[in-house]
């Protein structure tokens, strides 16, 4: 029998090393301080309602875990008997109120970080694909090239899209 843990969040470091130079400046970074980690995203801070803006969040910044370097994320699947573990997307960078090209940079370059750690840990990790679900044509491409290329195994999508925010041409 095969045991897989399905709810395992990750946000590896280099989740947006490869953004395209020219979304740097607004797209996502993780920044770090004695706090914690959190990830600063221009280009969304304009889509948070004003009352929301200073609504507290114990999980921003969040520590630093263990768990999101893979190594550390096999021993523990060893000690805790689990065989595999789908790596699932954090989802704040993902939300679907972007410029389509941005997102697709975005998701473009977290896909990447999960595909090398498919590859280097092989037979233990599902990672799941992040879209830019506000452009299908776009969606459809990076599936594609993730699954094909990167070893990914399925999308994963969230629900904070409404109908204003889909291009469906």
């Amino acid at each position: 029998m095969l045991y897989v843990d399905c709810d395992s969040h990750i946000l590896p470091e280099d989740a947006f090393d490869e953004v395209a130079p020219e979304f740097r400046a607004r797209g996502p970074r993780l920044v770090a301080d004695e706090k914690g980690v959190r990830v600063v995203y221009e280009a969304r801070q304009k889509n948070i309602p004003d009352y929301a803006r200073h609504i507290p969040n114990p999980f921003n910044p969040r520590p630093r875990v263990p768990g999101d370097d893979p190594a550390q994320r096999v021993a523990d699947m060893a000690m805790s008997k689990f065989d595999r573990q789908v790596l699932v997307p954090n989802n704040g960078p993902f939300y679907y109120d972007v410029d389509p090209a941005m997102a697709l940079s975005v998701c473009r370059s977290y896909n990447n970080s999960l595909g090398r750690i498919v590859k280097k840990f092989p037979g233990k990790f599902f990672g799941l694909v992040t879209l830019p679900l506000q452009a299908p044509g776009l969606a459809v491409q990076e599936l594609d090239r993730a699954v094909r290329d990167l070893g990914l195994h399925a999308p994963v999508c969230y629900t904070s899209v409404n109908d204003k925010d889909i291009d469906v041409d």
